[in-house]
């Protein structure tokens, strides 16, 4: 799968699928996949309905992805979002990557289709921190290397499970993907540490060292500490139009690690099927009759589930929750 992911042509993407279902007809017998149901997509897996990481029913996660955003919502961010089959797939695989130590995304699709809003959710969703690396006119790569060094002293001293996330507009400068691009490979940027923040960076990570009861190593074995602790603690999503400046071959030659070191997930662009179910739940609520227009509402509505048969969801589908 990790494979498929890496293809942003739903084409490509199905003749994927089918090469799997192909391979596995060829090498198991029809009774062990369940004469094809074993293989029926969707393939969703999560720790989130149990303990362990377990094959689950769209229908539950999309129950429980409803009632943690609606939380999200209250708490975090004043914006009604609408739970369907793509918004579930893309933070259950989210949620894998940055669980897993070095777990980094590169998050590819248009503007405005949730790339930052789903990140931020399943930060908040998993406990931890979140950093916006926010760049403008007057943002330059001294301040970029202030903020990546109080990033990684939080993960590689304080040992905080964080995240920081950098969108296209943010990554544009050659430094700041400079930078990232040693990080990814190494969990060290040569040149980002000074002489007198250095010997900053040490004493506070022998400080931390000795609460844990830790010996009092020489300096190269203080920074092979640090440098795995922020290897294990910090997270790093890119946000990328597929469209935007360079293109995405130019940044891939650029950057190796930013492809290498990172899980792509294809968001695209916004399906007739998300665009059908968005206006859905956006419009259930309204009283046209009140306002005089059933009769446009009646089309309207026929309209909408004429495209909904173009562009089925799972049969495991019900009813798209708003939140």
């Amino acid at each position: 799968r990790l494979f498929g992911d890496r293809l942003p042509d739903p084409a490509d993407a199905a003749w994927c699928a089918s090469l799997v279902e192909a391979v596995a007809a060829k090498r198991f017998p029809a009774a062990a996949l369940a004469d094809g149901a074993a293989l029926r997509g969707p393939w969703l897996y999560s720790r989130w309905l149990g303990r362990a990481y377990a094959p689950a029913r769209p229908r539950e996660l999309r129950r429980f992805v409803a009632s943690r955003l609606r939380t999200f919502y209250e708490e975090a961010l004043d914006v009604p979002l609408v739970v369907f089959d793509d918004v579930v797939r893309h933070v259950l695989r989210l949620d894998a990557v940055l669980r897993a130590e070095s777990g980094h995304l590169l998050l590819v699709g248009e503007s405005g289709v949730g790339k930052s809003v789903l990140t931020k959710f399943v930060a908040w969703n998993g406990g931890l921190s979140l950093i916006e690396i926010q760049a403008t006119r007057h943002y330059t790569p001294a301040k970029f290397d202030d903020d990546l060094r109080a990033a990684m002293r939080r993960a590689g001293v304080d040992r905080e499970r964080l995240v920081v996330t950098l969108d296209e507009a943010d990554e544009g400068s050659s430094a700041f993907l400079e930078r990232m691009n040693a990080l990814l490979a190494s969990g060290e940027v040569p040149g980002l540490w000074g002489a007198d923040d250095l010997h900053r960076l040490l004493a506070a990570c022998r400080d931390a060292r000795r609460s844990d009861g830790a010996a009092d190593d020489d300096d190269a074995a203080v920074l092979r500490w640090f440098a795995r602790n922020v290897r294990r603690n910090l997270h790093v999503v890119f946000c990328l139009n597929p469209g935007g400046s360079g293109g995405l071959a130019d940044r891939a030659t650029a950057s190796p690690a930013l492809f290498n070191r990172c899980v792509v997930d294809w968001f695209g662009t916004w399906s007739t099927n998300a665009l059908t179910n968005v206006a859905k739940a956006l419009v259930k609520t309204v009283d046209f009759g009140a306002i005089g227009a059933a009769e446009w509402a009646d089309g309207l509505s026929a309209d909408l589930a004429a495209r909904l048969r173009e562009e089925p969801e799972s049969d495991d589908s019900d009813d798209d929750e708003e939140v």
